[in-house]
Formats: structure tokens, C-alpha cells, sequence
């Protein structure tokens, strides 16, 4: 005869609140922006080889390569969504996403296009970054000098750096993902200069 019981685990209330928060954490780790980012990166790439050769191999590359550019820009909009919504900023609920003072700018939908090298600026009455190419003020303007005589220029600022910074990181590959609910995290630059030291020896 088998026997069936079970043991039972009891968790007191704060590690209930641990084990809640560290799953909510593993869920928020899956639809980090550049997990779309990344995404959207490879299925552009397979939009463009339906392109490039591939139509000879397959009678519906075109088809593919377009359905292929319609999730990429889909994934684009969603990286764009999820970076905004943890690094953007803007001053106060009434305010159109289209005028917040930090966020991501730039169109998405191809490898090319999507180079979320820096946070873009926007103001009042500019409805869209595309009137202000983002070049022409990091190499001219300062953020203290862009946010002059706005209310929360401090905020705006710290906002504009934190965003920038992850956008530096990002574009350089210092992020690295790690499955089973680490998720992103900044890879740590002493191992990284090791690990350089062990292929060079390797050659």
C-alpha cells in the first residue's frame, strides 16, 4: 500500500511577501525593454534574409519578410512602451506622451533604425523628436542648459542621465540575461576583462 501523504511547507507571512515578490520580480525581469529590444532585433534580421537570397528558396519570402516587419515594429513599439514607462519622464498625468521631457525616440521596425543610443529630449509644442535630431544637442547643449527655466529641471535632468545611462550600457553591450529569474543585470567588469584574458590565451 502507498503511502501518499505529503509534506507541508509553512511559510510565515513575510516569507509569503518574499516568495510573491521575488516572482512578480521574475515576471518583470521577461518584459524588460530590451527584452523587446532584443526581440525586435532578430526578427528584423529574419525580415531582411527573406530579402536578401532567400526569395529563390522561398516562394513566399514576400509574405514572410513583411509579416516578419510587422512584428519587428510591433516588438519595437512595445521596447519603446516599457523603457518609457521605467525611465521616461514627464511632468504631470495631462501631459501627452508626446511631450514628455525624456523618453525614447527614434522609429522602429528595422536593425537600422532602431539605435537607442541616447534618452531624446522633447519639450512643450514639439510633437515629435524627429523635429530636433537628437546630434545637435548632446554635441551643443547640455541637459542644464535644454531644461533652462523648466519648473522640475532637476528632475528632469536626473531623469535624462538615468535614461541615457541605460541606453550607454545597453548600446554597449555591458547587459547580459540570465534565464531562471535573474533576468538583465550589468555584467561585472572584472570578470568581463578575465574572461577577455582566457580567449586571448585561447588563441
Amino acid at each position: 500500500m502507498m503511502n501518499n501523504t505529503r509534506n507541508r511547507v509553512r511559510l510565515t507571512e513575510g516569507q509569503l511577501h518574499n516568495v510573491i515578490k521575488e516572482s512578480v520580480k521574475q515576471v518583470l525581469s521577461e518584459l524588460d525593454w530590451k527584452t523587446y529590444a532584443n526581440a525586435e532585433k532578430k526578427m528584423s534580421e529574419r525580415g531582411t534574409n527573406y530579402w536578401r537570397g532567400l526569395g529563390e528558396k522561398c516562394p513566399d519570402a514576400i509574405s514572410k519578410a513583411a509579416n516578419a516587419r510587422i512584428r519587428a515594429e510591433r516588438l519595437g513599439n512595445a521596447a519603446k512602451d516599457a523603457f518609457n514607462r521605467d525611465y521616461g519622464y514627464k511632468q504631470g498625468d495631462w501631459l501627452d506622451d508626446d511631450y514628455a521631457e525624456v523618453g525614447m525616440g527614434g522609429d522602429f521596425g528595422s536593425t537600422e533604425e532602431f539605435a537607442p543610443h541616447a534618452a531624446a529630449w522633447k519639450h512643450y509644442g514639439v510633437a515629435s523628436t524627429k523635429q530636433f535630431p537628437h546630434g545637435v544637442y548632446t554635441a551643443e547643449r547640455t541637459p542644464e542648459e535644454f531644461f533652462e527655466g523648466n519648473p522640475n529641471a532637476d528632475d528632469a535632468i536626473n531623469a535624462y542621465n538615468n535614461a541615457r545611462g541605460e541606453m550607454h550600457n545597453y548600446k554597449k553591450g555591458k547587459y547580459s540575461y540570465e534565464p531562471n529569474g535573474r533576468g538583465w543585470h550589468l555584467k561585472d567588469d572584472m570578470d568581463e576583462s578575465i574572461r577577455r584574458a582566457i580567449r586571448k590565451v585561447l588563441k
